[in-house]
């Protein structure tokens, strides 16, 4: 897309690229809060982050409505090369959102607030040492959206791709739970 944008102007189609790019340093924003250290070795990063539970809560600052209501917002007043960094981060929210359907079946409105209550919510059952059931709940909620959402090959498939038998594989994974709680788990 920025290849057309080029076009008109090399430093907007620049703008729209570096954008749609940058969104996914709340990433390594979370990565640093979480382990409590600020490294910029991708390799440990991408190592670190394929080990973290898929399915844990994690709060981003860029991936959510607010920032993205925001910036449009701010870049409709002020016009220019904002409009691009605008599409750029919109364009790279409903690529995530078409992925997120195409793959698992779901969509879900992601907000910075939401984002915050279920991190909070994960905090607070590892406090009281819960944080596998926590985890247990989620997976297997996602399991339940999954298999009545995906035909019997989707769901294996899927299921296999991320590994979500393998979460926590000391605790049962047919333990069906009802089927409104995924919307409150994700």
């Amino acid at each position: 897309m920025a290849i057309p944008v080029s076009i008109w102007s090399i430093p907007w189609a620049a703008t729209f690229f570096l954008s749609s790019v940058a969104i996914d340093l709340d990433h390594f924003l979370f990565y640093w809060f979480q382990e409590k250290e600020v490294s910029l070795n991708l390799r440990q990063f991408l190592s670190d982050y394929r080990k973290w539970d898929y399915y844990g809560p994690r709060v981003q600052i860029f991936h959510n409505y607010e920032f993205v209501v925001f910036l449009g917002a701010i870049a409709f007043i002020y016009k220019g090369i904002l409009l691009w960094f605008f599409a750029g981060v919109f364009l790279h929210l409903i690529c995530d959102h078409a992925e997120s359907y195409y793959r698992f079946r779901y969509m879900r409105v992601k907000t910075f607030v939401g984002d915050i209550f279920r991190y909070k919510e994960y905090l607070t059952a590892k406090r009281q040492g819960r944080e596998k059931e926590y985890m247990v709940n989620r997976r297997d909620s996602w399991r339940n959206h999954l298999r009545t959402s995906l035909s019997k090959e989707q769901f294996k498939k899927t299921e296999s791709q991320c590994g979500i038998s393998e979460i926590y594989p000391e605790m049962p994974i047919d333990k069906l739970c009802d089927s409104e709680a995924w919307k409150r788990l994700l």
